[in-house]
Protein backbone atom coordinates (compact mmCIF):
# COMPACT_ATOMS: atom_id res chain seq x y z
CA UNK A 1 0.00 0.00 0.00
CA UNK A 2 2.71 2.61 1.05
CA UNK A 3 4.72 1.84 -2.39
CA UNK A 4 0.79 2.21 -4.21
CA UNK A 5 0.77 5.70 -2.49
CA UNK A 6 4.31 6.79 -3.18
CA UNK A 7 3.59 6.21 -7.19
CA UNK A 8 0.09 7.96 -6.93
CA UNK A 9 1.99 10.97 -5.36
CA UNK A 10 4.38 11.12 -7.89
CA UNK A 11 1.41 10.98 -10.69
CA UNK A 12 -0.33 13.87 -8.93
CA UNK A 13 2.94 16.48 -8.97
CA UNK A 14 3.60 15.69 -12.34
CA UNK A 15 0.02 15.86 -13.20
CA UNK A 16 -0.39 19.28 -11.03
CA UNK A 17 3.28 20.24 -12.29
CA UNK A 18 4.79 20.75 -8.83
CA UNK A 19 7.54 22.83 -9.82
CA UNK A 20 5.81 25.21 -11.40
CA UNK A 21 3.76 26.29 -7.85
CA UNK A 22 5.08 29.08 -6.06
CA UNK A 23 4.38 30.57 -2.94
CA UNK A 24 3.34 29.37 0.34
CA UNK A 25 -0.57 29.63 -0.37
CA UNK A 26 -0.67 28.01 -3.45
CA UNK A 27 1.36 24.89 -2.04
CA UNK A 28 -1.69 24.50 0.26
CA UNK A 29 -3.88 24.95 -2.72
CA UNK A 30 -1.87 22.10 -3.79
CA UNK A 31 -1.65 19.77 -0.59
CA UNK A 32 -5.59 20.26 -0.48
CA UNK A 33 -5.75 19.11 -3.85
CA UNK A 34 -3.93 16.34 -3.54
CA UNK A 35 -5.91 15.07 0.27
CA UNK A 36 -8.94 15.18 -1.81
CA UNK A 37 -7.76 13.17 -4.89
CA UNK A 38 -6.02 10.34 -2.22
CA UNK A 39 -9.40 9.94 -0.32
CA UNK A 40 -11.48 9.78 -3.66
CA UNK A 41 -8.51 7.39 -4.53
CA UNK A 42 -8.38 5.50 -1.36
CA UNK A 43 -12.06 5.14 -1.85
CA UNK A 44 -12.16 3.40 -5.18
CA UNK A 45 -9.00 0.90 -3.82
CA UNK A 46 -11.44 0.01 -1.24
CA UNK A 47 -14.51 -0.54 -2.83
CA UNK A 48 -12.83 -3.33 -5.03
Amino acid sequence: MKALCQELKSLVMSILGYGQWKGRQNLNLLIDDYQQKVTIFTKKVESK
